[in-house]
């Protein structure tokens, strides 16, 4: 078997199990949330739609939240490209003076 071949099958492995990681995580989430609707219409004697409303709720609330802080991650800039120029200028010149030695 060749060494491209060899690549191929792990990089079709590698796809299969990051989806089937999803897969778990969707079923995951899907039966925590009717846990979570169920144990909260327990308490008010069994008015799921209550208890739906109320983790709903919480759920969309939770979503904004981590939405917003994502979308103010992605704003703010981690490296700046002036830095980036200092950086590499930086990194030239220790080469040029590594070479002449």
């Amino acid at each position: 078997m060749g060494e491209k071949e060899n690549y191929s099958r792990a990089r079709g492995a590698l796809r299969l199990s990051a989806l089937l990681a999803l897969a778990f995580g969707i079923v995951a989430a899907v039966a925590l949330t009717v846990l979570l609707v169920a144990a909260v219409s327990r308490m008010l004697n069994d008015h799921y739609w209550a208890g739906a409303v109320i983790i709903g709720a919480l759920q969309l609330a939770g979503g904004f939240l981590l939405l917003r802080r994502g979308l103010t991650a992605v704003k703010t800039p981690s490296y700046s490209l002036q830095a980036s120029r200092e950086s590499l200028k930086d990194t030239a010149a220790w080469v040029k003076h590594a070479a002449e030695r």
